[in-house]
């Protein structure tokens, strides 16, 4: 199966580790703002998580900011999240600290400029095109594989019949019963084959005011979710627990 995309999402995650935006920024009021993180939260005394935008890599992100950060502790709790730790931590002084660093190396800007000629001298748009945030803006489209089978594939993924759905906005809320616990990672001994739990995809907000980041890949995978089911065998990779909801990466018919 082929999808469609714009020639702009192609490039977001496909250079996104490369991408020159801090994890937050500071706008003119004195606030801070989602950039290559969409969002965070307190993760006990002194320590904040950072959940990251779609493509990028906690491990490679934590290991320059542990580097500009120390004596600050800073760890990738999984492929998509970072908790930053350390003695009287702030939340205002992390974030201003965060804030002032860029993300990409000298060696990665160059690497994704260099990427960005080809793609127009194959008649997808030139540099002239890129805008000031590291985006194109272009209308030509593209086929690209569909990456669903390899994400199926995960060992960490849960794999359940939908038993009953709660119609939640940003993303629904699926109570599954489960055929397939997950194999490996933190949550192999949490979740057992034959449970019933409810499950919800992650969502990605872009903005203080809390409006929805319908760009991040994974939100936007996870609102489609929307279209499935009673009785559809589904399929995800748990990251957290909300209460009592399971959150996944994505949710997606198996």
């Amino acid at each position: 199966m082929m999808v469609r995309i714009a020639i702009a999402t192609l490039v977001s995650i496909s250079f996104s580790t490369a991408s020159a935006d801090p994890l937050v920024v500071k706008n003119s009021d004195g606030k801070f703002l989602p950039a290559a993180a969409t969002q965070w939260a307190s993760a006990g005394e002194y320590a904040w998580r950072f959940m990251l935008q779609s493509g990028m890599n906690a491990t490679d992100i934590a290991k320059k900011l542990s580097k500009e950060l120390a004596p600050i502790e800073v760890k990738a709790s999984d492929a998509v999240t970072i908790v930053f730790s350390g003695k009287d931590l702030t939340e205002q002084a992390l974030l201003e600290k965060l804030s002032g660093i860029d993300l990409a190396s000298d060696e990665a800007k160059g690497d994704a400029l260099a990427a960005l000629g080809e793609l127009g001298s194959a008649g997808a748009p030139s540099m002239g095109d890129v805008s000031s945030a590291g985006s194109i803006r272009a209308s030509k489209e593209i086929q690209l594989p569909q990456l669903g089978d390899k994400r199926r594939s995960d060992k960490m993924n849960i794999v359940g019949e939908v038993v009953g759905m709660e119609p939640c906005k940003p993303v629904p809320v699926f109570h599954i019963k489960v055929i397939k616990a997950p194999a490996e990672g933190k949550y192999k001994d949490a979740i057992k084959t034959g449970d019933t739990v409810p499950i919800r995809g992650y969502f990605a907000y872009k903005n203080e005011k809390k409006e929805i980041d319908t760009q991040d890949q994974r939100t936007r995978i996870n609102m489609d979710a929307r279209g499935i089911n009673l009785g559809t065998t589904v399929f995800g990779k748990p990251f957290k627990k909300d209460g009592s909801e399971w959150v996944l990466e994505t949710i997606e018919v198996y």
